[in-house]
């Protein structure tokens, strides 16, 4: 039975009995803790009670579909016409400017009113500059404790609280609406007590109909009995009772660029008219960032102030450092929590980076993903961070230092390893303990991102220096095949038992309240069959699906998605005698997404996208863009594919580096306006990585596990 439906039910069950049968009603303000302002919660409120009213599109499940649901009604553009963006926006009934908004994504709007430090400060005043969460975050709470009209608007003030562990919730009780009808118009009279002490707190008399707004509701994670005890007394003398006991739950999301949103900024870049750049000397062909005014034109580039203004036109991201964004399946279910349960707080700590593994990544530090100067050049560990979170005293809380071995490789992209010993620290006392992890790891410890680039990227060919140029900034392998990968796969069952030892260790969270979410096969389209040709690749000529090397990454990536579930739960008959021995993680496997993003791969597309599919150029001859307008371009919009492109990253993220700080041969690695940067900023920007849409399926099946650990109430 849904909550809509229990509420009807208790609504007619109070018309026909007395009216006593019922308690009072009360939700959190502002209750995704991640945001600032409750405006940016309410976004996504409204689209969720719309969405209540409304059944489920064919081929989505009921509940279990909500968050792709709220994702395509906040992101879908609205045109009637969609066969190529510009048709979108000529059928759309909105003015240039609307449009460009619009496509922004709902992100957009919430990209500055987060609790988490996009700008950089530094340590003690020293040292570079760095993002991180602020021990304390200014958020809105309701004004005073007042009788206010039911359904608001609320008055709002901002207020300081440790943002870990806050001190209160701003909370709004009301009657039941049968009885707010009842006693329309009369006077009821509201006390409450503290639960802890049960100190009386005053609260003012007014309309029955009226909702009374209580600007602070005490909450203390050691005290079971922290909250308010709210009693009405209605106008025939008699009177109601209800605990108002707000629940806070604290998620942390860990792990690797599938966590982390990688390829989905808050902010697209926006993309300029008529301005094209210029790569190497050759002529124009792909389009320019829109920069603020003057714009920079192609035979600016090689100035310096030019590639400023070019640079300040990226997009943007919770953190840029490791490409988190707001559209993340960790950010999205944590906030759906907060959703389908009024009467809780999700506090979220989200620390997933990409590029990181278990080692460089979790236990170890790893190279920032853009860099500014005067910034932090590596990303400090995931672990490290989330210790100077939860202690309650870093500097003099550490109970002990443990060491942890987790196989390395000798080399990168080679198969042998040796082993390396990484120092965790444990807390003594935790500000308050984790209700929940949610990890996605295993694909960058076993090099996946370089079996997909062996399966695109010839490397006897002129994408040569793009490898090049990856593998200097991430100092990884970008290209080898699936034998190497096997090798580092036979090897990552241990790294994930450290992981979980470590968790255990030093942050007492037990293996079944980690959910990990497994991978999934994002190189095959409507028909089931492997992308071939240059489908969403023909940002640089020498990109391609290569046969061969497709099939390999096929078959091994099958195998590694069954490694991760068995390293998890290894009783699968699929698993194998040495994964049965060796025991698993005890982590909770989530793989159910995988069947709904099953044919809405990289080459996956309704008859009406395949406009869209090819890159925006500007063809040899031609004076204006060919296939639709740059700025129409729709990075959100909902498609048949669920992954982003290397054409998408180039059009959304466009990561473009004022100069790669490496040596190629004896030489300076050649500013941006190289050809090779086009190749390398759509690698480097996010592609092969699930989009917005992909993350909201990957979000309802985390969805489906939380719900039956924190299921919603029903009153």
């Amino acid at each position: 039975m849904t909550i809509g439906v229990l509420r009807l039910a208790l609504a007619l069950t109070l018309l026909a009995q007395p009216l006593l049968a019922a308690d009072l009603v009360y939700e959190v303000h502002n209750p995704f803790r991640f945001y600032k302002s409750h405006r940016s919660f309410e976004m996504h409120q409204a689209a969720f009670a719309a969405l209540g009213k409304e059944a489920a599109p064919s081929g989505l499940p009921d509940d279990a579909g909500m968050v792709e649901r709220i994702e395509r009604r906040l992101n879908t553009v609205g045109c009637t016409n969609d066969a190529t963006y510009s048709d979108c926006f000529r059928t759309s009934g909105l003015s240039r400017q609307a449009f460009r908004q619009r496509r922004l994504g709902w992100a957009s709007r919430s990209h500055a009113d987060t609790c988490y430090d996009s700008v950089g400060s530094q340590s003690g005043g020293q040292g570079p500059r760095r993002f991180g969460y602020p021990a304390r975050c200014m958020r809105s709470e309701l004004a005073g404790t007042a009788l206010v009209p039911h359904g608001g608007p609320y008055a709002e003030t901002p207020a300081s609280d440790d943002y870990i562990r806050p001190g209160w919730h701003s909370v709004i009780v009301s009657l039941p609406q049968a009885l707010r009808a009842a006693h329309a118009g009369k006077i009821c009279r509201w006390q409450g007590r503290r639960i802890a002490d049960n100190s009386e707190v005053a609260l003012p008399d007014g309309p029955c109909e009226r909702a009374l707004a209580i600007a602070r509701v005490p909450w203390d994670p050691d005290v079971t009995k922290s909250g308010l005890s709210v009693t009405v007394t209605l106008p025939d003398s008699t009177s109601l009772t209800t605990p108002v006991q707000v629940k806070d739950l604290l998620v942390v999301g860990l792990g690797d660029s599938f966590a982390s949103g990688e390829g989905n900024p808050d902010v697209p870049v926006q993309l300029h008219q008529s301005s094209a750049l210029t790569y190497g000397g050759q002529p124009p062909v792909v389009p320019m960032r829109e920069t603020a005014y003057p714009q920079v034109t192609p035979d600016q580039l090689h100035e310096s102030a030019a590639q400023d203004r070019l640079v300040a036109a990226r997009a943007g991201w919770i953190s840029r450092d490791c490409h988190r964004s707001q559209y993340s399946y960790q950010v999205r279910a944590a906030l759906q929590l907060a959703l389908e349960d009024r009467t809780r707080a999700v506090t979220l700590v989200h620390l997933a980076c990409t590029g990181a593994e278990a080692t460089l990544g979790l236990f170890g530090d790893k190279p920032a993903r853009e860099v500014d100067e005067g910034f932090d050049t590596r990303v400090r560990p995931q672990f490290a961070q989330l210790f100077d979170l939860l202690c309650a005293r870093p500097a003099r809380g550490r109970q002990a230092v443990k060491s942890y071995v987790l196989p390395v490789p000798v080399h990168a992209g080679e198969p042998a390893m040796v082993t390396k010993a990484y120092r965790l620290a444990r807390c003594a006392a935790l500000k308050r303990p984790i209700d929940v992890v949610l990890l996605s790891l295993g694909g960058n410890d076993i090099g996946f991102s370089a079996v997909v680039g062996n399966a695109i990227m010839d490397t006897s060919k002129a994408v040569a220096p793009i490898v090049y140029f990856m593998e200097k900034i991430t100092r990884e392998r970008a290209v080898f095949g699936a034998d190497i990968a096997a090798a580092y796969l036979r090897r990552l069952p241990e790294r994930l038992l450290r992981v979980r030892d470590a968790l255990h260790d030093g942050f007492q969270i037990a293996p079944n309240t980690v959910i990990q979410t497994n991978y999934e096969l994002f190189h095959r389209g409507n028909d089931g069959a492997l992308c071939a040709g240059t489908t969403g690749l023909d940002v640089h000529g020498e990109f391609a699906f290569r046969p061969k090397a497709m099939r390999e990454a096929d078959a091994f990536a099958r195998g590694f998605m069954q490694r991760i579930a068995c390293s998890a739960d290894p009783a699968d008959p699929a698993c194998t005698r040495a994964e049965k021995r060796r025991g698993g993680t005890g982590f909770v496997a989530i793989s159910a997404h995988r069947d709904r993003l099953e044919r809405h791969g990289l080459c996956a597309v309704d008859p009406h996208e395949k406009a869209n599919l090819a890159m925006v150029k500007i063809a040899t001859g031609q004076s204006g863009f060919s296939n639709y307008a740059p700025f129409d371009y729709l990075p959100y919009q909902p498609r048949r594919r669920m992954f982003v492109t290397a054409n998408d990253a180039f059009l959304t993220a466009n990561s473009h580096l004022d100069r790669i700080k490496c040596k190629l041969f004896q030489f300076d690695c050649p500013h941006f306006n190289d050809l090779a940067q086009r190749g390398f900023s759509a690698l480097y920007s996010g592609s092969f990585h699930r989009s917005a849409l992909g993350h909201a399926v990957v979000a309802d099946a985390v969805m489906a596990a939380l719900r039956k650990r924190y299921p919603a109430r029903t009153e």
